[in-house]
């Protein structure tokens, strides 16, 4: 399976900290910033980009490329990742 910047991760790397194809979850926008753990804001990508996006929220770069968020309509909390 591809994230949203196109880098492949496997299932089999699960768990497995030493592989270049780990997945891992995290909030798209910083829970400083929104204030609540839910699961709009929740987001599975490959291991690198948690490094390169680091806390940068609405705009950040990963995989070479700009990305943005935007809140979806009628939500408090979601968003939707578009190339900035």
């Amino acid at each position: 399976v591809y994230d949203y910047t196109g880098r492949l991760m496997k299932k089999s790397a699960c768990g497995n900290p030493r592989s270049s194809f780990q997945a891992i979850k995290d909030y798209i926008s910083p829970l400083s910033q929104v204030g609540s753990d839910v699961l709009e804001i929740i987001i599975v990508y490959h291991c690198d980009i948690n490094e390169e996006k680091a806390d940068d929220f609405p705009h950040w770069e990963a995989n070479g490329k700009r990305y943005k968020t935007q809140r979806v309509k009628e939500s408090r909390v979601g968003y939707e990742i578009y190339k900035d």
